[in-house]
């Protein structure tokens, strides 16, 4: 039992001296992760086939709000992980939204959107919208606005749940990706994505169009289901098959086109450097000319990449069939890595203040943890 138990452990070493690109790990690790909590999500267990852990967690006030695929939501203490309320949901939910006011918002797969006090779980409205979701809404000031699966993008009224308008494009008729774009406001105007390969600028206000742009021009997958990150005048939007686009944030014009592949992930902008996740590697892009710096390529046995988001000098990724890699930006090294059992398919959140980073793993097993810088 003790030669087994030296070398298992001694091959998990070797595991972690594996990094993005050359395999080698830090000898000295600047930071490492250290756990502090860890909780189910999911409220009775679950043993089927459906993926239960699609949202990364979301934190306000001292609440960590996570949510799964199947059951509903949970809410835990953000330094205990005491659980705090949860709320039962058919099938679940696949994104949600807190705004400043501790309101939690939600479009859940039994076809009705949500408004709930997130502080307390209680259901303060909801509005049937007739449609599965599986993104986050948005909340601009006394406004929401949500894209259901269906392809319609609602306008609600914040304090009443009231529809103020609605824009419906019909979906893709051949095969398209379960997903739609969670919407992104930018300068009076929201902007989505549709299966059809074409990203649009709604005004915010009526919902009249403002642009629209043909971004997917294949025959398979032109779905845009990743959110859109707004970079000085560029939108940064890809579509799942293709591209990676920077478009004019007035007129929707290409200002770049990078044609390394496509990704359901947002990208992660740092300065003037882009860090744009595809399936089985991480890109360092120019933001100017969308010229790639440097490629991290990772061994498919770690599955696919999640999104990249920064920690201080580091890069903060999920594996699908690995572990949560803090990696760094310049190097593509692995300084430490969390192993959460059956990996991780969902961006992690990082509290950059304190360090605290939440993870929820493909068993919808949410994790709270923190990255402790080290002394030499």
């Amino acid at each position: 039992m003790g030669k087994f138990f030296v070398f298992t452990v001694l091959f998990l070493g070797l595991l972690g001296c594996s990094s993005a690109s050359k395999g080698k790990t830090s000898r000295w690790k600047p930071v490492e992760f250290q756990r502090s909590w860890a909780r189910e999500t999911v409220h009775d267990g679950y043993l089927g086939f459906r993926h239960p852990a699609v949202i990364s967690p979301v934190i306000r006030n001292g609440i960590v709000i996570s949510g799964n695929s199947i059951d509903g939501i949970k809410a835990f203490d953000q330094k205990t992980g005491h659980q705090k309320w949860k709320l039962s949901l058919k099938n679940g939910t696949e994104g949600l939204t807190v705004d400043e006011k501790m309101g939690l918002y939600f479009g859940a797969n039994n076809g009705q959107f949500y408004h709930v006090n997130a502080e307390t779980g209680k259901v303060v409205w909801s509005f049937p919208i007739g449609s599965e979701s599986v993104s986050a809404p948005l909340v601009q000031g006394n406004f929401i606005y949500h894209m259901a699966i269906n392809g319609s993008l609602y306008c609600l009224e914040k304090e009443t749940g009231r529809v103020l308008w609605v824009k419906s494009r019909a979906p893709k008729d051949s095969l398209t990706v379960r997903g739609t774009t969670p919407p992104l406001f930018f300068d009076g105007k929201v902007g989505v994505g549709y299966s059809d390969g074409y990203f649009v600028a709604y005004t915010a206000v009526d919902g009249g169009v403002a642009w629209e742009k043909l971004l997917g021009d294949s025959k398979k997958f032109n779905d845009i289901d990743a959110k859109p990150v707004v970079a000085d005048q560029c939108l940064l939007v890809s579509n799942v098959g293709e591209s990676l686009f920077c478009l004019d944030k007035a007129n929707g014009s290409t200002l770049w086109r990078l044609d390394e592949g496509g990704s359901s992930q947002p990208a992660f902008v740092a300065n003037d450097t882009v860090y744009f996740s595809l399936e089985h590697a991480v890109l360092k892009v120019d933001l100017k000319s969308g010229k790639i710096k440097k490629r991290f390529d990772f061994d498919k046995k770690w599955g696919v990449v999640t999104g990249a988001v920064g920690y201080k000098n580091w890069l903060l990724l999920g594996l699908s069939e690995g572990p949560l890699v803090l990696m760094d930006k310049d190097t593509g090294e692995w300084v430490d890595r969390f192993e959460s059992g059956r990996g991780i398919s969902v961006p992690p959140t990082v509290m950059n203040e304190t360090g605290e980073v939440f993870i929820v793993s493909n068993q919808a097993n949410i994790y709270k943890l923190k990255a402790v810088a080290r002394q030499r």
